[in-house]
């Protein structure tokens, strides 16, 4: 538990600076483009993020995998990672490009450019997804935890200098996006394989393990990726891209709560796949209460103050997106204790248990969306998101609950967390009084 708390604190600080540095991006985006140049913008990140996602067969989850077990070295890793991740970049690109043609008018009327661009990055967030898999799986999390600090930085510092622009665009910062990606990509690359480049060893007898355990979490993530995105496209389809302008703020905003549990989600694999089943199982739930005890109380601050907050950052224009915020924090919570639990399944080696997870939320996403949707627009797209989210997590602890024996509401006792937290606090101040007063002698 302690080696998982020093990892965790690494990419707490990693999550924290990208959630400042993706606050300000949203905050001058909202303030420089509007709720329909915002909405373009928002759109042109989700085709980057799901082509580049459905291009990649998970090569970063059998990366993370096999290394973190100990099953295959670096050396051997890597030209599997290369290959694999170089075809999964282009075919990402391919994607990007024409579902930006074909699918979204709103990019399109931006010009050819800006659908290069677009496909570009693509290919950069593959690579990039890719090379976080090895990356964690040789606990490396110092390593690209510092380099995510750096890359946030210059993303947001690029963002500031497009506010010196006479009349920054959408394009702008499609370009400023994909740049920092491509960048990205590339320190990641040369930083993974670091240590192994001068012996690296093509050894064709793990090819077949290597792309079946890819595969086999691929269904589940692309299913993931899609029920989380399911409320969204829709809106846009139904709404039309103000209103997905106003709604991509919303979601920003709240999901600015999953900066903890993404941090400890990370490094859950590389902490607990070669443990013992009970004591993985037992780390799992510790740190899911931590996590759902954070998240808890997160929310409810942020809900308090969301009301004024939001006008407030991002403009009296992005008023809409309030009520839509606030229906989306019980949903918010509930995928949060869900990222710190699914990769247990994944450790012990039941990747197809997510998959199926995935594919009923995905499945009533889907239902509870073409419904709500079309109906309430903002609001519906908002209650589905957090209708959806509570049934996966409650699939989640059924599923849990059959490999484990262990009742899955122990992961929502906030109050063990609490008391050790009040436990700690008390011993840390009696502590600095006896060094501040003496014990007498």
């Amino acid at each position: 538990m302690k080696q998982l708390m020093k990892n965790s604190g690494w990419t707490i600080m990693m999550t924290l600076t990208q959630a400042i540095a993706g606050l300000v991006v949203s905050l001058l985006s909202a303030r420089l483009l509007g709720p329909a140049g915002r909405g373009a913008f928002s759109l042109g990140l989700l085709i980057v993020g799901t082509a580049g996602f459905i291009a990649n067969p998970c090569i970063y989850a059998a990366a993370n995998y096999f290394l973190s077990s100990k099953k295959m070295s670096l050396d051997r890793m890597m030209p599997l990672v290369i290959l694999f991740g170089g075809l999964s970049a282009i075919l990402g690109s391919v994607l990007a490009y024409f579902g930006s043609v074909w699918w979204a008018d709103g990019l399109s009327v931006l010009g050819q450019q800006t659908l290069i661009v677009i496909s570009v990055g693509a290919g950069a967030f593959s690579l990039s997804t890719t090379m976080n898999g090895v990356l964690y799986g040789s606990k490396r999390v110092g390593m690209i935890a510092g380099w995510s600090i750096i890359s946030a930085l210059i993303y947001a510092g690029l963002i500031l200098y497009l506010t010196q622009l006479p009349e920054p665009s959408v394009a702008h910062f499609a370009n400023v996006y994909v740049l920092t990606l491509a960048l990205d990509a590339g320190v990641k690359l040369v930083m993974g394989g670091w240590g192994s480049w001068q012996h690296l060893v093509w050894d064709s007898q793990y090819v077949q393990s290597f792309l079946q355990y890819g595969f086999s979490v691929y269904i589940g993530r692309v299913l993931m990726l899609f029920s989380q995105k399911i409320d969204t496209y829709l809106l846009y389809l139904f709404a039309g891209q103000v209103a997905l302008g106003y709604y991509s703020i919303a979601a920003s905003f709240g999901e600015q709560l999953w900066m903890f549990p993404a941090a400890v989600n990370l490094v859950m694999m590389a902490n607990i796949a070669a443990r013992q089943d009970d004591e993985a199982a037992e780390m799992t739930i510790s740190a899911s209460q931590i996590v759902f005890t954070l998240a808890t109380f997160g929310a409810l601050g942020l809900g308090g103050v969301g009301f004024w907050l939001i006008p407030f950052l991002y403009g009296a224009e992005f008023q809409p997106s309030v009520l839509p915020f606030l229906i989306m924090l019980p949903g918010i919570i509930a995928i949060s204790s869900y990222m710190l639990i699914e990769p247990y399944f994944q450790s012990r080696g039941k990747p197809m248990i997510p998959v199926r997870i995935t594919f009923m939320s995905a499945g009533a996403n889907l239902v509870i969306s073409l419904i709500l949707v079309p109906l309430f627009g903002m609001r519906g797209a908002a209650l589905g998101y957090t209708l959806s989210y509570f049934f996966q997590l409650g699939l989640t602890g059924y599923y849990f609950n059959q490999m484990t024996g262990r009742n899955m509401m122990k992961i929502f006792d906030i109050t063990e967390p609490i008391l050790t937290a009040v436990s700690y606090a008390k011993m840390t101040f009696y502590s600095n009084m006896e060094k501040q007063i003496g014990t007498p002698s």
